[in-house]
């Protein structure tokens, strides 16, 4: 399964992420600085990831086996360290702080959320 996590960096992308998980349903996790980035009526919203998230979005994280994560921190308060094992994961963030930082390691580190989700909604 393909999962979003939506993070504060993503903020200023929000229009490119909505129309990109209408088009494609691909379901969305969000991490507190980005509730609301998806709203929460929507069936691909998850809710908030994390310690004091929701088990659904937890088991979302923990099941999928491609993430794109949009600026999100990936700290382990959020997302734990060991259940990253035989996923893709895309990190985006315009933090190169961020994309250098090694607490979760990423297959693939892009700079610009709204790039990026351009790039997904052109795909068919």
């Amino acid at each position: 399964m393909k999962l979003i996590i939506a993070g504060r960096g993503c903020l200023t992308a929000v229009p490119e992420l909505r129309a990109y998980v209408k088009r494609t349903g691909t379901p969305v996790v969000c991490s507190l600085p980005a509730v609301g980035a998806i709203p929460s009526d929507w069936p691909e919203y998850l809710g908030m990831l994390g310690h004091t998230g929701t088990e659904k979005a937890n088991s979302a994280v923990a099941n999928a086996d491609y993430i794109i994560a949009l600026g999100a921190r990936l700290d382990i308060r959020q997302v734990g360290t060991e259940q990253w094992e035989g996923k893709t994961l895309i990190v985006v963030d315009y933090d190169a702080e961020e994309l250098a930082n090694k607490r979760v390691r990423g297959d693939v580190h892009v700079s610009d959320p709204s790039s990026v989700i351009d790039w997904l909604n052109i795909q068919p």
